[in-house]
């Protein structure tokens, strides 16, 4: 019996992770669609970007109000961008995968929070090729304000963290500028290092980096191979950042197993 409530409590509070997660990807929408634009997050409320109606709440559920629209405006039946619900099924998975890894802790605080940013920060890159100084610095705070869960102990690990990310992406950023004469790297991507250096310390900043980089170098590559970007173009690294990001948060011991592998055999 008392096994039947464990299990059933466990899977309320999937379903209570999963509601959390995608409500946040319906913010995250917001976030996406109005910090590159310099509008508020706040006021006004939700609505269509092309004719300005404003947006029912039965609508406005995440992902079953665009199913429910057929991917269409109630009011001009201008047809609403896929990224919209796409974000609120990415982030509702992500919540759900970080819930069963920590449970309700501060540690999965911590860790959506991280989650939420390094998305919001890979799909504004993506369209603007900029990181908002008003998602990084918030991001900041908040990284600061969930490290006292471990004390001073905690202090020190997201000042150490964060200097390693300044470190190792000014260091990119200087090499690309003597490569390719010209900023092969924006302010808001070392910014963005920063934050993940606060959230996750040092180390798993260092392997945050080391992953982003490598990820981004192989594309470049890919890239440059099929003719589809040349050596002048520019390529928004923030998606490449999340990306590390993202396996750190989601593989640490995938990772650490490979590493004592790695270290095994030399």
């Amino acid at each position: 019996m008392n096994n039947e409530i464990s299990h059933f409590g466990f899977i309320a509070s999937v379903f209570i992770a999963g509601f959390f997660g995608l409500s946040l990807g319906s913010f995250l929408n917001v976030i996406i669609y109005r910090l590159p634009r310099k509008e508020s997050i706040v006021f006004p409320g939700s609505h269509c970007t092309h004719c300005d109606s404003p947006i029912l709440y039965r609508d406005n559920i995440p992902v079953a109000g665009f199913i429910l629209l057929r991917g269409k405006c109630r009011a001009c039946r201008t047809p609403i961008s896929w990224r919209y619900p796409l974000v609120e099924a990415v982030t509702g998975c992500m919540v759900i995968v970080l819930f069963t890894l920590n449970g309700f802790t501060l540690n999965f605080a911590a860790d959506t929070a991280l989650a939420a940013i390094l998305l919001a920060a890979a799909m504004i890159d993506l369209k603007h090729m900029i990181i908002p100084n008003r998602l990084t610095y918030p991001g900041t705070l908040i990284a600061a304000g969930l490290s006292f869960r471990w004390g001073l102990d905690g202090i020190v690990r997201g000042i150490q963290g964060g200097l390693v990310g300044i470190f190792i992406l000014s260091i990119m950023y200087y090499i690309g500028k003597l490569m390719f004469k010209k900023e092969s790297m924006g302010m808001g991507d070392i910014k963005l290092a920063f934050v993940i250096g606060v959230f996750v310390g040092p180390f798993w900043c260092l392997i945050a980096l080391v992953l982003a980089i490598l990820v981004g170098g192989i594309f470049g590559i890919i890239q440059l191979a099929t003719g589809k970007k040349n050596i002048a173009q520019e390529v928004p690294f923030g998606p490449f950042l999340a990306t590390g990001g993202f396996c750190v948060l989601f593989f640490k011991s995938q990772i650490i197993y490979l590493i004592e592998q790695y270290l095994k055999m030399l």
